[in-house]
């Protein structure tokens, strides 16, 4: 069952797809507390100030704006800035290698939703 998701239809497909949004914000949040050092009060106050919380997505183009990009490279956005990468050379673009293991772990631990897009067919 998906507890958290947005439903968007696919104009050109005509299928339902569901952004599980408070997934991908819970991991904005994750991920600002784990690569910035910022307690969870404050993660959570930058996230919630953020247009991840005040203008959340209306569109399925607003969703695919989003999730182009690892949760990792919204929450550096959030924290450093735009081009955060030139600005501190030591944060990279990327998110670090144990990145990936980290999120999976955090998903499961969390009981959040392994996918942040699922379309209609991954839903039966």
């Amino acid at each position: 069952m998906i507890k958290d998701g947005l439903i968007f239809k696919d104009e050109a497909t005509g299928k339902d797809v569901v952004f599980n949004y408070y997934t991908f914000y819970r991991m904005v949040i994750a991920s600002i507390e784990r690569y910035t050092k910022k307690s969870a009060a404050e993660a959570k106050e930058i996230v919630d100030a953020s247009f991840i919380v005040q203008d959340p997505p209306k569109t399925l183009l607003d969703v695919a704006h989003m999730t182009h990009e690892y949760e990792y490279h919204w929450a550096m956005i959030l924290v450093y800035g735009e081009e955060y990468w030139n600005k501190y050379p030591d944060i990279k673009s990327t998110p670090p290698d144990e990145y990936f293991d980290w999120y999976e772990e955090y998903v499961e631990k969390n009981d959040l939703q392994e996918e942040i897009l699922i379309d209609e067919d991954e839903q039966e």
